[in-house]
């Protein structure tokens, strides 16, 4: 069809979404482990040539998730994602909900 496959665009927003996090995360990045909860994602139109994804926090806020993680051990928190292309359309958005918990991350 000579667009990208939904699947690219996919691996594209949840692997930013998760990169997003860990940038967030880069002070504890040793201390936590995040995982993939939840993934919604809707294609608007086909996507041809370089893309770029933004990236932001939804609802709750990061002081929010920080403390009920120092707290608790554990939060949740939804990073929503849109996937652009050259021309500044949006091709695809979504939101992805993270899990992370404190404790020894696997080697």
């Amino acid at each position: 069809m000579g667009t990208i496959h939904a699947g690219a665009l996919y691996g594209l927003a949840e692997a930013s979404s998760g990169q997003f996090l860990a940038d967030h995360l880069k002070e504890d990045e040793a201390k936590v482990l995040p995982v993939l909860r939840k993934a919604d994602i809707k294609y608007r139109k086909p996507a041809e040539g370089a893309l770029y994804t933004t990236s932001k926090f939804v609802e709750e806020d990061w002081d929010t998730f920080h403390e009920t993680l120092a707290k608790k051990s554990r939060a949740l928190i939804s990073i929503a994602i849109e996937v652009r292309n050259q021309d500044e359309q949006i091709v695809a958005m979504g939101g992805f909900d993270w899990f992370v918990m404190k404790g020894d991350t696997p080697k």
